[in-house]
């Protein structure tokens, strides 16, 4: 990625101006992630540099991803890598989520009658809209690529869509503030959904909010068939890939504010629309953080607990925290860590940090881990068991000994459901250190780092 010396002066005229008012720094250097829409920058000079970036990102006027570093002596000496890509995060592989949509039952006549002697009182405080074609349906069937649950269908026949004709009428309804999707929305918003929910950059916990397993903990999945939204990005949707507790056909509540995951509340469409809603409790206190030094006691855990940080123990039994539905665990500043008994763990996401050795052999075949970081740890050991974690999605690396980070690149290129692996930026690897490391990762790795140097 070439850059005009022209645009390029005028930083590192202010880059030398900053440096000089730090007389106990020798060099420095800023890092820059620009994309069309979007400007990253890292350096400890920002607030000195801030306008002299924002022309730089100006006059580049970048179309696709840019990575720079520009590094800058106390004699003058600079040196400037660039790569249009982003190396300290690797997109392997879209996420593999395979569940089989159920097939849903068709309802009985006796349903579809409530359903529709419903809709017939309610219809007044909607929008009008005529009853969905079957060449929509069909157009429908084919965009979210199963077939359409039969009591939407049955919905859709009444009317492609309701929107609240009046928004002082919404408690009237039996929608509350929901807008009904026609066949095009819901075409459109689950192929959105689709996107995000292959997207490894969008990967978070998921956690139970009421029966445990009665849904897949994810955000999105390609199972959920959103039917009715608030124009706020949330959205009520049809289940066709409950979990191991759930009703296929289920309807819950999913989207930008239930970030903690789906909340079931209806066991179907028609008992949606008719106010039989789910009995399910959605248990509030899911976090419990403890950060106090000395040995920590697991009595201490409060019932439904899934989401546990502690830090600054001198000791820590994982077999003690049998019995918990623990999603997400957080082990940070830990002088003795044993991972003996987390196979137990229903984790989905892991984090160690500032452990000074750590092993990783009872960590072998979890099967449900997806999102595993690690940071500040000296020494790993059994690093291939990564390479079998049958589950895992996404990897943060940070801070790890040279020999055992290297051997965890490897380990980690062998996993098959790896999506994407990220590696922190505070530990001030240069353009060329992240691409070796993606390298490693992926052998046919192929953006390329450009440099060049000079003298003030």
């Amino acid at each position: 990625m070439h850059i005009e010396q022209q645009h390029l002066n005028p930083l590192l005229q202010t880059f030398q101006t900053a440096l000089a008012g730090a007389p106990e720094v020798v060099s420095a250097t800023i890092h820059l992630d620009l994309t069309k829409n979007s400007l990253g920058f890292d350096s400890k000079f920002f607030e000195h540099l801030d306008d002299a970036v924002d022309a730089l990102y100006a006059a580049i006027e970048p179309t696709s991803k840019i990575s720079i570093d520009l590094s800058l002596d106390r004699n003058g000496s600079w040196m400037l890598s660039t790569t249009q890509a982003n190396p300290s995060y690797i997109h392997l592989r879209n996420l593999q989520i395979s569940d089989v949509p159920s097939t849903l039952p068709q309802p009985t006549q006796e349903r579809i009658d409530e359903f529709s002697a419903l809709w017939e009182e309610q219809a007044h405080l909607y929008t009008p809209a005529v009853p969905a074609t079957r060449e929509e349906l069909a157009q429908l069937e084919t965009s979210v690529g199963q077939p359409v649950p039969p009591e939407m269908v049955a919905f859709l026949h009444l009317s492609n869509g309701a929107r609240h004709s009046s928004f002082d009428q919404d408690r009237g309804t039996t929608t509350l503030i929901w807008d009904i999707l026609d066949t095009q929305q819901v075409a459109d918003r689950h192929q959105e959904l689709v996107a995000v929910a292959l997207n490894p950059s969008f990967t978070s916990v998921g956690y139970t909010r009421g029966i445990e397993g009665a849904t897949q903990l994810r955000q999105d999945h390609a199972g959920w068939i959103p039917f009715a939204h608030d124009f706020g990005g949330n959205y009520l949707g049809i289940d066709t890939a409950p979990g191991p507790r759930g009703t296929a056909g289920q309807v819950f509540l999913f989207g930008r504010d239930e970030f903690e995951g789906p909340l079931v509340i209806a066991d179907s469409l028609v008992d949606f629309f008719t106010g039989r809603s789910s009995q399910a409790t959605e248990q509030r206190e899911k976090l419990f953080a403890r950060h106090t030094a000395g040995r920590f006691n697991p009595a201490d855990i409060p019932d439904g607990t899934q989401e546990l940080i502690l830090s600054n123990h001198t000791g820590i039994d994982l077999n003690a925290l049998s019995g918990h539905h623990i999603k997400s665990l957080t082990l940070r500043n830990t002088a003795e860590l044993d991972l003996e008994g987390i196979a137990q763990l229903p984790l989905q996401e892991l984090d160690l940090a500032n452990v000074p050795t750590l092993d990783l052999e009872p960590l072998a075949g979890h099967p449900t881990l997806r999102i595993h970081t690690l940071s500040e740890i000296d020494s790993v050991g059994s690093p291939e068991v990564v390479a079998g974690l049958p589950t895992l999605e996404t990897v943060t690396i940070e801070g790890i000994g040279a020999t055992s980070e290297s051997a965890l690149l490897e380990a980690l290129s062998r996993n098959p459901s790896l999506a994407s692996v990220s590696f922190g930026r505070s530990t001030g690897l240069s353009l060329a250190e992240l691409h070796a490391r993606a390298r490693i990762l992926d052998p046919n790795y192929a953006p390329k780092v450009w440099s060049k140097q000079g003298q003030l």
